[in-house]
């Protein structure tokens, strides 16, 4: 919080004029704002940037006993097993082993 208060100027700094007693102009002022608001986009996109470059991408991996059935959605339950439905009436449930791997886990229906 302090690091972003330091880093905004007054808005008053904004407007002020190097000669004492004179008032900017319209042109002075947007020219001003203009590069404020440049600055401070340029800082966004550069944390945005770095920030996205910084996550990796997952992988998925095949799993050794195949669903029953299609599947078309997933649900993860509380209790670690994952419901599977196949979007009209059959539900599946994916147990993971005794290791808590669902690689290796049991289908029931």
């Amino acid at each position: 919080m302090l690091a972003a208060r330091l880093l905004i100027p007054p808005s008053e700094a904004l407007f002020q004029c190097p000669v004492q007693g004179h008032h900017p102009s319209r042109k002075v002022i947007t020219s001003r704002l203009r590069n404020f608001l440049g600055t401070w986009a340029m800082a966004c996109l550069l944390l945005v940037s770095g920030t996205v470059s910084s996550l990796r991408a997952g992988t998925w991996t095949p799993l050794t006993h195949a669903a029953p059935g299609s599947v078309h959605l997933m649900l993860l339950l509380p209790d670690g097993t994952v419901m599977a439905g196949d979007g009209d009436v059959s539900w599946f449930r994916l147990t993971p082993d005794r290791h808590g791997s669902y690689i290796n886990g049991t289908w029931t229906t």
